[in-house]
C-alpha cells in the first residue's frame, strides 16, 4: 500500500523515466529512477520490474492501440429515440450498420479478468466497483478500468497483487510451502503430536508415532479437494463480460 503523497511520486517518476530513456537511448544498460520517499516495499516492486523479465508489469503504451472514445459513443446513443431509429443525418452514412445507423463501428475491446470492474477495489474491499475509461491498464493486451488515479497507480506497481488468477495461485503456493515447511519440522521432531497435511504424495512416512504408527496418510482425494476449491474460487472471483 503507497504511502501519503506516494501516488504522485510515483506518477512523477513514469514521467521521468521516460525522459531519462529518451536521453540515454544510445546506452545498452536500462535506467530506472528509485526514489527514497518510496516505501521499501515499491523500491522492492520497482527493481523487480527492471530486472526480473517475469515480472507481470503494465504494458508498453507505445505499443498499445488508442482506447476507443465509450462516451462518444453512448452520447450518439442518447440522440436516438429508439434503437431503430437515427437522426436523419446518420440514416445514410456509409460507416454506421444498417441495423443500428445511429452506432460507428464498434472497435474490439479485450476485458482483463475483472471485466469492467476495477481490480483494485475488487481485491481490497471484496466490491465490485465499477471502474472508468479515464484510468485504463492493459496487462498483455487486456484492458483494466481502474475506478480512480490513486488505485490505477496500485494496479500498475504490482499487477499481479489485484488479478485475480494471479493472486489466488500465490495464496495456493504459500498454502503448499507452509503445510510443506510443517512436515519437515514434524519430521524432524520439532513439532509435537500427528500432522496431517495436503500433498502431491500419496503417502508421506515420518517418525513412529507412540502408537507405533506414521501418522502422514496422505491420499489423492484430498489433493483433488484443494483442486476443486482453487478452481471453484477462481469462478467466483474472475468476472467475464458479456458478449
Amino acid at each position: 500500500m503507497l504511502k501519503k503523497g506516494e501516488e504522485e511520486i510515483f506518477l512523477s517518476s513514469l514521467e521521468d523515466n521516460a525522459s531519462i530513456q529518451k536521453d540515454e537511448s544510445d546506452s545498452l544498460e536500462p535506467t530506472c529512477a528509485i526514489y527514497l520517499e518510496f516505501s521499501e516495499m515499491v523500491k522492492h516492486y520497482k527493481i523487480r520490474k527492471a530486472i526480473d523479465p517475469f515480472f507481470l508489469s503494465p504494458d508498453d503504451p507505445d505499443t498499445l492501440p488508442p482506447l476507443p472514445d465509450i462516451r462518444s459513443i453512448l452520447a450518439l446513443a442518447e440522440d436516438c429515440q429508439s434503437l431503430q431509429e437515427a437522426p436523419e443525418d446518420r440514416r445514410t452514412s456509409p460507416p454506421y450498420s444498417p441495423l443500428f445507423p445511429f452506432l460507428p463501428p464498434l472497435p474490439i475491446l479485450f476485458y482483463g479478468e475483472t471485466g469492467h470492474y476495477c481490480p483494485v477495489s475488487l481485491r481490497r474491499q471484496q466490491w465490485l466497483l465499477p471502474g472508468r475509461p479515464e484510468f485504463p491498464v492493459y496487462i498483455h493486451q487486456k484492458v483494466y478500468f481502474c475506478h480512480d488515479e490513486k488505485t490505477m497507480t496500485l494496479f500498475s506497481i504490482h499487477p499481479a497483487e489485484f488479478i485475480p488468477s494471479s493472486y489466488l495461485l500465490n495464496e495456493a503456493d504459500e498454502e503448499e510451502e507452509y503445510l510443506q515447511s510443517q512436515l519437515r519440522m514434524y519430521k524432524e521432531g520439532r513439532l509435537p503430536g500427528p500432522l496431517h497435511a495436503h500433498s502431491s504424495s500419496s503417502m508421506i512416512e515420518g517418525p513412529e508415532s507412540p502408537r507405533g504408527k506414521s501418522d502422514f496418510y496422505v491420499g489423492t482425494a484430498a489433493l483433488d479437494e484443494q483442486s476443486n476449491y482453487f478452481k471453484s474460487a477462481i469462478r467466483k472471483e474472475v468476472y467475464t463480460p458479456p458478449p
